[in-house]
Order: structure tokens, then sequence, then C-alpha cells
């Protein structure tokens, strides 16, 4: 009961690991494969990526197969995939832990079994134990894992202590044994002292035969001539499964599936032959129902008994036997463990370090055994770590850190670090296990990745994100020294020219050295940061007064004044700057963002190579801009142009040749607007093109519709605003117009 509480414990924790690992990657395939066919589950390759996942995960543990069921008792996954799709009857312990929620575990001897690796073990006492994977919710469960664990040898050890008293006891029996023979012998002259003693010793012989039946290890007596079982403790015909009517017909090798008769009784009659007193070996017993256990025996030929007796002393050696198969595994798994391994005494120096360690290390066993871990430590840890870290073992806790070390050629490197204390029977620690992995690589990219999302990768100046965060820290250190702060935008004029006519590395070429000039402009404690495309943004801390900004700006557009040297060509590119102060203007970084855009727009308006400080007006200017440009996007789906026609007359004749169409906005609410209101800002908000059609289109609609009427044709004309002509589709759509309406081409002016 102990071992099974033991290997629960053990196991819940690797359970724990095993669901909080796969679980995220696998709960939607776990679920799904309730529905699916076992030759569907056989060869799905999710499936075998868990198969793959899961001995990963549980490679050098003495696990010998998992598997996972459904709440309704289906097997969704198996290490042994003959075994996927099975589904268990109501009674199965995996679908009473479903319901119940409760681990449970039970011990069988399995004849045959395929392991995790696909090797097969046979004749193992083998640790079935079911454990609940609870949901999200943590009330219903969502499925089973049943670990199978060899506890052959665990059984075997278990029983060691019973073997030693066993063997006290036959020594206090052969002791007594002789004394009786010496009383025997000497009977026929002190015959009432021997009945006495005979008395005695049967009554003495009766209370040691009761007591060896008591001892859980197997004795067996048998006799010399025809080797059979004359005497079989209980122990033994406990641990067979015979009575000992059976025994009675029974012979040694009859245990011994490996030895024939002959083999058999010439290993105990070379007692005789060789002259020794006792012959110790191992071997395996069969029980009667057909499994087999390792034994340790101690064979003697006793002389006590005429004609003379074999008496064996045998002690199963299950769990011994799985002891040091598993300890050859825990030691080829730490020699050959991906990890790192160091094992200290209870003041840290080092006992022993796994070939794993020399490779990330560079130093060798030799050179680290019985110092402690301080001397390759880099420096860069702070010490406090350190003190807490042996204060957390000291206590008799596990420690999980990150730590950065130094190799021997001296070059650092970083471990996630994992320190256990060991303790002996008595609980006091003997030892200390560290588990180093080798994380650098990992660091190195979490720092490369951190760079690139605060950096922009083509100038190296900080992007939007850390220029927010800059800019937070600037605005609480100016409100702490009651210091002004200014926010410049800066844009490059005309940068679309160079993209358009050089390409785009030349634009590239042109940005970085712009990044470069404004970097010499400022201050090591301001900011120069790049937002996109041809957008810097400058931030200026501790500033006593506005002329400190107006001196910056004016030392930029001299900066700029100077041409650029690109590709053999010499480029003269100016800048437009916007500028914003905190705390007057605003008092959120958006806020102050958004300000510093604003005069910058406005300093491209006044002629671009200059600056603006932001006001309010420029505000409220923007807003009323941002409105009629929403608004005209609503008056073009509501309907609301109209067109107004200027005729066109001859002079000499007075007739009528032609009208110009000019377009009027019907606001339901400001009345009649002209276009010199509205055209420059649908041309800059991208309305101009279907402003622009409609306009033909109604144009030569209503002219046609004269001519229909049977007025004489004359021609109209249309303006078309510059941004239309650069639209590749222009052609196309006076001809889609031309023929929907059916209007003359030649009478069409643009």
């Amino acid at each position: 009961q102990q071992l099974i509480e033991l290997n629960e414990s053990n196991y819940l924790d690797l359970t724990q690991t095993i669901v909080n690992t796969l679980w995220p990657s696998y709960r939607a395939f776990l679920k799904d494969a309730e529905s699916l066919s076992k030759e569907e589950l056989a060869y799905h390759p999710t499936s075998g990526a868990l198969h793959e996942d899961v001995l990963s995960m549980l490679h050098g543990l003495p696990v010998l197969k998992i598997k996972i069921f459904s709440p309704y008792g289906k097997t969704v996954f198996s290490s042994d995939s003959e075994q996927n799709g099975e589904v268990k009857s109501p009674g199965y312990p995996g679908r009473i832990v479903a319901n119940t929620g409760k681990v449970f575990s039970k011990i069988a001897h399995n004849e045959k079994i395929k392991t995790i690796t696909g090797s097969y073990v046979s004749d193992r006492d083998v640790l079935s134990s079911y454990y609940p994977i609870r949901a999200e919710t943590g009330k219903r469960v969502e499925n089973v894992i049943e670990i199978y664990t060899d506890v052959t040898d665990t059984l075997a050890v278990i029983e060691h202590k019973q073997f030693v008293v066993a063997g006290v006891v036959l020594v206090i029996l052969s002791l007594f044994y002789i004394i009786l023979y010496v009383f025997i012998s000497r009977a026929e002259k002190i015959l009432l002292h021997q009945r006495n003693e005979y008395h005695h010793a049967t009554g003495l012989s009766s209370r040691l035969g009761r007591l060896l039946d008591r001892t859980t290890n197997e004795i067996y007596i048998f006799d010399s001539t025809d080797y059979k079982f004359i005497q079989v403790n209980q122990g033994a015909l406990e641990n067979l499964g015979y009575n000992m009517e059976e025994m009675s017909e029974m012979h040694p090798w009859d245990l011994k599936p490996q030895f024939s008769r002959e083999e058999s009784l010439a290993y105990i009659e070379s007692l005789v032959n060789g002259g020794q007193q006792q012959m110790n070996f191992e071997t395996v017993h069969e029980r009667k129902d057909g499994s087999v256990y390792p034994v340790e025996v101690r064979l003697q030929l006793s002389h006590a008994e005429e004609p003379p007796v074999y008496v064996a002393m045998v002690l199963d050696i299950s769990e011994r036997k799985q002891s040091e198969r598993d300890l050859r595994k825990l030691s080829s798994a730490i020699e050959q463990s991906y990890n790192s391994v160091v094992i200290t005494d209870p003041e840290g120096k080092v006992e022993y370090v796994n070939p794993k360690f020399t490779e990330l290390t560079g130093y060798t066993a030799a050179e680290v055994l019985g110092k402690k871990p301080d001397f390759w430590q880099s420096g860069d840890t702070a010490g406090g770590i350190y003190a807490g870290l042996w204060e957390t073992i000291q206590g008799g806790n596990d420690w999980h850190g990150e730590l950065k070390n130094r190799k021997k050629d001296g070059t650092s490197y970083w471990v996630a670090e994992s320190i256990s204390p060991l303790r002996d029977e008595s609980g006091e620690i003997t030892h200390y296990i560290c588990m180093l992995q080798d994380i650098t690589y990992q660091k190195d990219a979490k720092d490369q990745l951190n760079y690139l999302a605060h950096y922009d990768s083509l100038t190296r100046l900080p992007n939007r994100r850390l220029l927010g965060d800059r800019l937070l820290q600037a605005m609480k250190d100016s409100d702490r020294n009651e210091r002004l702060l200014a926010v410049m935008f800066i844009d490059l004029d005309h940068f679309k020219n160079v993209n358009d006519s050089l390409g785009h590395e030349a634009g590239d070429i042109l940005l970085r050295e712009a990044a470069t000039r404004l970097k010499k402009c400022v201050r090591e404690n301001d900011t120069v940061a790049r937002l996109g495309g041809d957008e810097f943004t400058l931030i200026l801390n501790g500033l006593n007064h506005a002329n400190n900004a107006v001196n910056l700006a004016e030392k930029v557009l001299e900066e700029f004044s100077w041409p650029f040297h690109i590709n053999n060509l010499s480029l003269c590119v100016t800048v437009s700057i916007g500028i914003t102060m905190y705390p007057f203007d605003n008092n959120n970084v958006e806020g102050i963002l958004r300000n510093a855009d604003t005069a910058m727009y406005h300093a491209k308006k006044a002629g671009r190579n200059n600056f603006k400080f932001y006001n309010h007006e420029m505000t409220a200017r923007a807003e009323k801009r941002l409105a009629m440009e929403n608004e005209l996007r609503q008056a073009l789906k509501r309907g609301e142009f109209v067109l107004h026609y200027q005729p066109q007359i001859n002079t000499r004749s007075g007739r009528i040749e032609g009208m110009e169409a000019l377009v009027r906005w019907q606001q339901p609410e400001r009345g009649l607007i002209g276009p010199n209101e509205f055209i420059s800002i649908a041309e800059e908000a991208g309305l101009i093109v279907p402003i622009g059609e409609w306009v033909l289109r109604e144009a030569c609609r209503r002219n046609r519709d004269l001519q229909v009427s049977g007025l004489d044709p004359i021609s109209v004309s249309v303006n078309v605003s510059a941004s239309q002509f650069r639209d590749p589709n222009l052609v196309e759509m006076v001809d889609h117009v031309l023929k929907d309406t059916g209007h003359e081409p030649s009478l069409l002016n643009l």
C-alpha cells in the first residue's frame, strides 16, 4: 500500500507536467478522438505526434506504458497504438475514475507487455495508476491517464528484511535440532531423561515450525534420494500458489523452467561431490499460474537426518532486480541527459558532473570536483539571488530560476537552473542535485524580439511603441522637475518623388542619412524616433523656454539645407516641422503626438522647409476639415451634389454654342456650397474620382436629354481634377460614361 501511495504521489506530478505541456496542443484532438474509429486513430497524424511528445517527456523514466481514456472508456491514445480505439466496460477502473475523480491504482502480474519504446517485457508485476484530468473549470473530468510502472523488484525489496528474519530463525532451529540429536543419541543410557527431552524438543520443534510458517520467505526441504519435497513453509506455498499435498509430489526442477531434471540434479549433487557446506545462486521460480519471478537460493545438505535432506532458503529478489535495472536506467539517463547535471554535498562542494556539463562549460570533471559552483559565476547576477537560492534549498525546498554563468574560455551563457535537496531516511539533507539547461539561444532570441518590437529595423531608431514609453517618462520628469517638454514631428518634403524616381533603395539610404543628421542635432538625453515612412519625432527634455525648441528647429533646418549624396547624385531634401509644448498644449501621449502632427501639417501648407508651433485654432480647423470630409462621403451616397451650367456665347452671333458644367453641394443644413470650399478636401480624401465621375455622367446625361428634346446640339465642358489624371482608369471611365449615356463624344470637352 505504501508503494502504491508513493508511486501515485510521484506520477501525479508527472501527470500534471504532461497536462500542462501537452493539453493546450492536443485537447481538441483528444476530444474529437471520441468519434474516431480504431483505424482512424491508428493512422491519425496527431496521434503519432502525441506519441512522440509523450515519449520525449518520459525518456529515462521507469514508465512501461501510458494510455489516455475518454470519460466513456474509449482509449483515445495509447503508447501501444494497437490498443487505440478500444472501449472499456463500465466496471473498468478508468471509467470509475472518470466518474469519481479519484486516483485509483492496482498491481497485477503481466505475462507480456509492450513498452512505450516498442519493446516487450515479460512476467512483470505492474502497477497501473489512473489519474483524472479535469477541464479548465476544475470540476468535470475531461480525460483519464493510465500509467504503467514496473514494481517487480520493488516488491522483492520489501520482502528482503523478512528473509533476514527467516535466516535468524533457521539458525535457531538448527541449534535446537542439534541439541535434540545429542539427546536422542544418549537415549540408551538415560531413558527417562531422553523422554523428557524428547517431549521438550517436540514442543520446541512445533513452535519453530509455526514460526517458520509465518515468515514470507520461502523454505524448502527435499529428500536426497528421490528429491521430492518433504516440507515447504507457508510463505512458499502462498507465493507459488500450490498446497502441501501438491508440493509433496513435486521436485525442485518443477519450479525452475529453465533447468531440466538432469541439469538440476547435477547442480544439487555438486554439494556432495564438491564437498561444499552450502551453495548460493540465483535462478527463477515458476508459480502455479505460470508466472515467474527471480530468486536468490541458499542450498545446504543437512546430515542431521538419515538419509540426509537438502534445505533451501529462498528469497524473492524481484524488487531488488527492478531496483538494479532502475538504477542502471537512471545512471544512463543522467549520463546521456540533454541537460547538465551537477551533484554537490551539503556544503555545496561538487561531487559529480555529467558529460553534458563538460560540453556546456568546457570544464572537465577533474577541474570542478571538490570545488564550490561560485567559481563559474559570471558576476552579472545580483548577489541577492544567490542568497535567496541558498536560503531556499537549505530550508529543504526546490529552487528554480535563471542565472548567467561563465565558461572556461570566458564566454558567458544563460541557464535555467533547478536545484533540489536529497534527504536520507532520517530526513537530513545529504546532497543537492542541480539540473542546468542552456537557454542562451532563447535569451538572445528574446532580446532580439524585444529589440525588433521597440526599434525601427531600417534606421535603428526607437519606433512608435518605444516612443510612447519614452514620452510618458519624459512627461513625468517634466512634472517632477518643473521643466518644459517639446515634441517635434518632422516630415521629409517631397520624399515620394525620391522613391518614385530613384527607387525604394535610394529612399531607404536617404532615411538612414536623415536619421543620422537628426541624432547629430539633439542632446544625449533626447529621443529621436521614426514613426514610419518619412516621419520622425524628437522628444526634447528639460527645456527652460520655448525658444530652446526654436533653436533646435532652426538647427534641424540648417542641417537639412546641405545636399544628400546618394548613388552619385546630390539631392536637396528639406523638412517640415511641427512643434508642441508640454504641459501647455495637451496632457496625454496621444494628444501630444496628434498636436505635433497637426502643427507639421500646417508647416507643409505654409510652403514647407519651415516649422510651426501648435495652437488650438489648428485643431479647430482640422476638426472642421475632418467633419467636412465625412459629410462629403455621405453627400455622395445621398445624392446631395447638383450641377449648375454657365453658358458659352458667340459674341458675334449671340448664339449659345456650349456650356460649362459646375458642381455645387446642396448641404441640408448649410445650404448651397461652392466648389472652392470642398474640392481640395475631396482631392486629399480620395473622393474626387467618384465625385468627378458623377459630374461627368450627369453632365452628359442632361446634355443628351436636351438634344433628344429637340434643341440644337451644343458642347458641354466638364472640369477634371489633376488627381483624376493620375487615375489609370480615367480613359476607361470616360468611355463607359459616353456609351451609357449615348452622348456624342465630339460634343464633350474635358
